[in-house]
């Protein structure tokens, strides 16, 4: 059972999932687990994912997680890349960049920007690992990454009461 903050009901869900890694998160000073989850399970009934997730440890039920007796695959499942398209400002990339992303390609410019493209598995952590740059990215391509940055762009201007021009 998993209790995530993004239910407004605040009732925790059941997730299979299938285990591949624990990290260490630095920046949030959290423990994840990244899993392959199959579906969820709540009051809603049952829902298919059949995608990558970070698990929060501290937001798993105690004492609820069950060992089935399913098998894993004996190579990790394959999920959808996503493509991420951003430009850095040069006080950001002036004297490198960091490489987020699946498959990065860096082009500099003169003025010691830099544009970069990579694939990410993780919309979620990919705007979030973007936001943390502020006015320093702006986020190009990838409708994916793009959509989701610019809904929670729009979130934050209405917190700090921000017209945003269409």
């Amino acid at each position: 059972m998993y209790g995530s903050p993004a239910q407004e009901d605040q009732q925790p869900r059941r997730h299979e999932v299938e285990p591949y890694e624990l990290i260490y998160d630095t920046t949030r000073r959290h423990y994840y687990l990244r899993g392959f989850c199959l579906y969820t399970d709540g009051p809603h009934g049952k829902r298919i994912q059949e995608r990558f997730f970070r698990y929060r440890l501290g937001r798993i039920v105690s004492g609820s997680v069950q060992v089935l007796p399913h098998k894993m695959p004996l190579t990790p499942r394959r999920t959808p890349k996503y493509l991420v398209r951003y430009k850095l400002r040069p006080e950001i990339a002036r004297f490198g960049v960091t490489e987020h992303f699946d498959d990065p390609k860096i082009e500099t410019h003169d003025d010691g920007s830099a544009t970069v493209q990579g694939y990410a598995d993780d919309v979620f952590e990919a705007t979030r690992t973007l936001l943390h740059y502020g006015p320093g990215c702006q986020v190009l391509g990838g409708s994916e990454i793009l959509r989701e940055m610019r809904r929670l762009i729009e979130e934050m201007a209405k917190v700090y009461e921000i017209v945003l021009e269409k």
